[in-house]
């Protein structure tokens, strides 16, 4: 799943069981967006959250207060 936050900056989550909102929502800040799963090759149920500020990949910790 991808989120567009606005100003360059992109989440995307992998790994989703479920997806709970649709292409063009509007999310609330902490909302719930899907659910952690077991897909791919993990070995075990999981959340990988990776952000990109204008396609360059950054730390999550660093925006996450910010998102």
């Amino acid at each position: 799943m991808v989120i567009d936050h606005g100003q360059g900056v992109v989440s995307v989550l992998h790994h989703l069981a479920s997806v709970d909102v649709h292409e063009g929502d509007s999310v609330a800040a902490a909302a719930v967006v899907g659910r952690s799963g077991q897909t791919g090759l993990a070995p075990e149920p999981m959340l990988e959250w990776r952000v990109y500020l204008h396609a360059v990949a950054v730390d999550p910790l660093v925006l996450g207060s910010l998102l």
